[in-house]
């Protein structure tokens, strides 16, 4: 169910490196008179990738009754306000395998259209993007194989059960046949029994006792 998420993680760091340029300044000037440094605000972009990769992460790890609750919520508001941000949202849940709501085939289609038009999407959004593309591609691939495996397999199992109808058919008209080919010759044979008969009758001479 992870996967995909697995494969999130390095969009996360990658803008997560945007806000720790915010630090390039720290350390310098005297260290006893400095203040001990806060923690640095994200930027836009890499709040943007923790909170679908947050989201993604609660989807994976809850219950089937939560996860179609988190699903509904997405697809009202991606329907309600439809920003580039909810509709990405919605499309990365519909991405998510594992769950109820997964929908691979209109997460491509979702996806496609948001990276129709990339700029509108922050950066690390559109990071997010296409690598859950790039996996539900993988997996709608997959599918495509396995279904074409099973309709092969399929095809295969009624040839062979015509095959095994027509030798049944074969077979019970091969009976048949024998049955009228063993008639037939009792028929022959008892014909030429009676013309052996006649000829021998013939051939003895007359007065003589038959």
């Amino acid at each position: 169910m992870r996967r995909t998420i697995a494969l999130l993680g390095p969009v996360l760091l990658l803008a997560l490196g945007t806000g720790c340029s915010l630090v390039d300044g720290w350390g310098q000037g005297s260290r006893k008179t400095a203040p001990a440094p806060a923690t640095p605000a994200l930027t836009a972009d890499a709040q943007a990738a923790l909170d679908h990769l947050s989201l993604l992460d609660r989807l994976a790890r809850a219950a089937p009754a939560e996860q179609a609750e988190i699903a509904g919520e997405a697809k009202r508001t991606a329907t309600l306000s439809p920003t580039f941000t909810n509709q990405l949202r919605y499309a990365l849940v519909l991405g998510l395998p594992g769950h109820a709501g997964s929908d691979p085939v209109a997460a491509r289609a979702a996806l496609g259209v948001l990276l129709a038009r990339p700029e509108d999407l922050l950066p690390a959004e559109l990071a997010l993007a296409y690598v859950t593309l790039q996996d539900v591609n993988a997996r709608l691939a997959l599918l495509s194989e396995n279904e074409r495996l099973v309709a092969e397999a399929g095809r295969g199992d009624k040839e062979r059960q015509n095959l095994n109808r027509r030798l049944q058919t074969a077979a019970t008209e091969n009976a048949q046949l024998k049955q009228e080919l063993d008639a037939a010759l009792a028929k022959l044979e008892a014909v030429a029994d009676l013309e052996r008969s006649l000829a021998e009758r013939q051939a003895q001479p007359k007065g003589s006792p038959p």
